[in-house]
């Protein structure tokens, strides 16, 4: 595996960050769980996001400094997205309660903050350099997994998505040492990734739609061959096309797509359904999804420019230098 590193990034990671977050826009403008294209985006894409934070993730800190990073980097992005999705939503007079809390309380960024304070404890247990630590680590997090999905047990700060998500960061992190072996290898075996592409689809289409927000998996075993499909392709990819200076861009910039494109496709389908009243094709069918989706990277990419050089604090990101 090819590896270049840019300014202490990593080229490839971030191509596939930037996969990643436009497949995420797509999922969100087709709305619709049901739809063939958005099952196999589902299976995959959020756990990439664990997998991808996981891989990241560097050796454990003086805790006080990592928690005030966590904070920053993980909370404050989630006010600031809790506060355009409720501007949208007083706007288009869809404020209640329950929209309010929603807001708030977005179960992504919040759930990687848990995962990544118990995973500082992990590490401090010795996750790098003890065989049992992981293993024992990994057989606790299965477990909980197991346990968790069996009772459908739901929360209001999404405790549940934890065990899910801590194991799929925990895989990343493990990744890392095989991914710089593998770099200084060519074997062809590694290139056989494209078989997973296939494998990956019909899993998909065999499970019900993936909905990690709500901890539903569906067939645990259709989950994980899936979800480890798509990453392994979408990393491959990744890997392949790691020049796109454009796809870099949006990789390092998806704090600012993902945080904003809620209210902005929440947004546009308001302004949908008030110019386009008697429109026969509903806003999320196809090929009605499309139109939302392009309309929305035109408008999320020079806001984020904006965001990225005027409000970066507000999306956990220190002030850029004008």
């Amino acid at each position: 595996m090819n590896i270049e590193i840019q300014k202490g990034r990593i080229r490839w990671i971030d191509a596939t960050r930037g996969i990643a977050i436009l497949l995420v826009i797509l999922g969100h403008c087709i709305g619709s769980l049901d739809d063939p294209g958005n099952k196999v985006i589902l299976s995959f894409h959020m756990p990439l996001f664990f997998f991808i934070s996981g891989l990241c993730a560097g050796k454990a800190k003086v805790f006080s400094d990592y928690l005030i990073k966590k904070v920053k980097v993980l909370l404050v992005p989630t006010i600031t997205l809790g506060v355009f999705d409720t501007l949208v939503d007083l706007v288009s007079g869809e404020i209640n309660r329950e929209t309010l809390a929603g807001n708030f309380l977005g179960w992504f960024l919040l759930v990687l903050f848990y995962v990544s304070i118990i995973f500082y404890i992990i590490q401090k247990l010795g996750f790098e350099k003890k065989m049992y630590i992981r293993l024992l680590a990994y057989v606790i997090d299965l477990l909980s997994v197991v346990i968790v999905v069996r009772l459908q047990i739901i929360t209001l700060l999404h405790f549940e998505i934890i065990p899910m998500a801590l194991l799929f960061f925990m895989i990343g992190y493990h990744c890392k040492i095989s991914y710089s072996r593998r770099a200084r290898s060519n074997n062809i075996i590694f290139d056989i990734w494209i078989l997973l592409i296939p494998i990956g689809i019909i899993c998909s289409s065999y499970n019900v739609p993936v909905v990690m927000y709500l901890n539903d998996y569906g067939n645990l075993f259709l989950f994980f061959t899936g979800a480890f499909s798509g990453i392994v392709v979408v990393c491959k990819i990744g890997e392949r096309i790691q020049s796109n200076q454009l796809l870099i861009w949006f990789g390092q910039n998806t704090i600012y797509f993902y945080v904003l494109h809620f209210s902005f496709i929440k947004g546009l389908h308001f302004i949908g359904k008030v110019l386009f009243t008697n429109c026969i094709v509903p806003n999320y069918s196809y090929p009605i999804y499309w139109v939302y989706y392009i309309l929305s990277l035109l408008l999320l990419i020079p806001v984020s420019m904006l965001c990225s050089r005027w409000f970066s604090p507000l999306f956990g990101k220190s002030k850029s230098k004008r």
